[in-house]
């Protein structure tokens, strides 16, 4: 995989999707297609984008968002 296809799946990774969640997914779904997989590819990483689910609950965000705001600080 190119570096900027990394690139683009880290942005698509937001606050609450863990991008090790991602690739472990992304690599599940290769060897689930190929046992001997030696490549996971931009697919797979498409695919495993579209099955996590964030560990960080909506609310919590916007609370960090809101905080952050308030405070005047940009730390994302």
């Amino acid at each position: 995989m190119h570096r900027r296809h990394c690139d683009v799946i880290a942005r698509r990774c937001d606050i609450g999707l863990p991008i090790t969640a991602v690739c472990r997914e992304a690599a599940l779904l290769a060897l689930q297609e190929d046992i001997k997989a030696q490549f996971i590819t931009a697919r797979h990483f498409e695919c495993a984008l579209c099955a996590v689910r964030p560990r960080v609950p909506d609310s919590l965000i916007q609370l960090y968002g809101d905080y952050q705001q308030q405070r005047g600080l940009r730390l994302f």
